[in-house]
């Protein structure tokens, strides 16, 4: 098998990165090793959303080679293809025949912080949004966006499930994807069944092992302990990327070309959990070796009951006058105890008839305004129990404004699939406004006075009756 330099090209110094990755198929000699553990299955083909749609397999690797944003649609492990709830239409306008299933990427954000000695880097499609990514620097995606958390690039895209960005060489960290799981909800006939639980992403060259598995509340391992290593895996398409430091950003561009896609797919019994053991499941863990590619990690949402975040957003407001200014001030907090969250957390506040926005802020938050419209997005993982920097709108009052003005926002995303529907996920307060007009009682009229009396009159009548 052909093994070209890492990245392409010769070793250079300490500064030369090792994409290793950690993410992979199991190492084949661990059938040898623990003869009762199933072999994790091999992603033979995958589906994309690149160009609107894109394929490609082991046996027919494509041509085109992704060079922007590739959502995973779905893959093919053996004769079975399924697919990943991120558009499923789209495949079926493609006549892809199918098992609907929903995947999300594991929040990961304990991998936050880069290695300080230059050998991770944070990888993009080379031709991100439309645009050359290398000759737009210092421009581009990740430098104009050096605010991110490296995290950021491993649960992005809709269900996280973005191929077309990655980290390679993450710094080993041990417990680096966490997820608290119940075990008591887990259908044991999803054990063995044939459906993927768990998908794993490899992004460049292979290297030393991840290790994987399952924990009980008190921290003890659940099952079998699993390694996966890439090295054996058949290469099942090929990706076109653009490489960034992953500390000051700056470009790396030394690096760029091409890169081979690699994915597996887990069942439960890969990991050694039968039916005897799975209710004792409370966590998943995955250890990362530090020389790991990873676009990302994901489960299936039916058959792993993955403990999920929960927005909530409230909403105070100073005193308001007509001509005068104000402010509001949202706070966003995660109520989950178990888990963090993931990916863009976007909270839009849209103001009432005769309040301006004028400002917008908060550590960590970009805010944009469009006409009444204000809407912030956070990329940084608020931990379970943990609360955002809070959001300041500045406002100007005018003479349209009512005596009473109530004004709603409302947080998404972060990986919370309830918002924006559950009521947690809005903030709603009502302010009294000095100045503001009162909304007048409509008279009755003549009309209205005979209406009344007459009803009054009937509803006297039919008492009586009653009575």
């Amino acid at each position: 098998m052909l093994t070209p330099p890492i990245f392409g090209k010769p070793r250079r110094a300490s500064r030369r990165p090792i994409c290793g990755t950690a993410f992979g198929a199991l190492v084949l000699g661990l059938l040898m090793l623990v003869p009762q553990q199933a072999l994790a299955a091999t992603v033979a083909g995958v589906f994309g959303s690149f160009g609107n749609y894109w394929t490609s397999s082991t046996s027919a690797i494509s041509a085109v080679q992704p060079n922007d944003s590739n959502l995973l649609l779905g893959f093919t492990v053996g004769s079975n293809t399924f697919s990943t709830g991120v558009d499923d239409a789209s495949l079926t306008a493609n006549g892809v025949t199918f098992s609907p299933q929903v995947f999300r990427a594991l929040p990961m954000p304990a991998v936050a912080t880069p290695s300080t000695t230059g050998t991770n880097v944070i990888g993009i499609a080379s031709n991100w949004g439309g645009v050359n990514q290398a000759a737009a620097y210092p421009g581009g995606d990740v430098p104009t966006n050096a605010g991110r958390p490296m995290s950021y690039y491993l649960d992005d895209g809709t269900q996280g499930l973005e191929l077309g960005t990655a980290v390679f060489n993450i710094p080993a960290t041990t417990n680096s994807a966490t997820a608290g799981v119940s075990g008591v909800q887990i259908n044991p006939a999803s054990i063995g069944d044939g459906v993927p639980d768990i998908l794993v992403t490899q992004v460049g060259q292979p290297g030393t092992s991840d290790t994987f598995g399952f924990y009980d509340a008190g921290g003890n391992l659940v099952g079998t302990l699993l390694p996966v290593n890439f090295s054996g895996v058949p290469v099942v398409g090929r990706q076109q990327w653009t490489f960034y430091d992953a500390v000051t950003r700056a470009s790396f561009f030394s690096l760029n070309g091409s890169r081979d896609l690699r994915l597996i797919a887990l069942d439960y019994a890969d990991l050694g959990i039968t039916a005897a053991n799975y209710n004792q499941i409370a966590e998943f863990r995955q250890n990362l070796s530090g020389a790991s590619d990873i676009a990302f990690i994901a489960y299936n949402a039916a058959s792993v009951p993955v403990a999920l975040p929960e927005l909530a957003l409230t909403k105070s407001a100073g005193a308001l006058a007509v001509g005068s200014t104000g402010t509001y001030t949202l706070a966003l907090a995660n109520q989950s105890t178990q888990a963090a969250t993931s990916g863009t957390i976007t909270v839009i506040d849209t103001l009432p008839t005769g309040l301006v926005p004028t400002a917008a802020t908060g550590t960590g938050w970009t805010c944009t305004i469009t006409g009444q419209a204000v809407s912030c997005t956070y990329v940084a993982s608020v931990a379970a129990g943990s609360s955002a920097p809070p959001i300041t709108v500045g406002v100007s009052v005018g003479a349209s404004a009512a005596a009473v003005v109530i004004n709603t926002a409302t947080a998404s995303g972060g990986g919370d699939t309830a918002c924006p529907a559950a009521a947690r996920c809005t903030g709603t307060v009502a302010s009294p406004v000095a100045g503001g007009v009162q909304t007048a009682v409509p008279a009755l009229g003549l009309p209205g006075v005979l209406l009344t009396g007459l009803g009054v009159g009937i509803l006297g009548w039919l008492r009586r009756r009653r009575a």
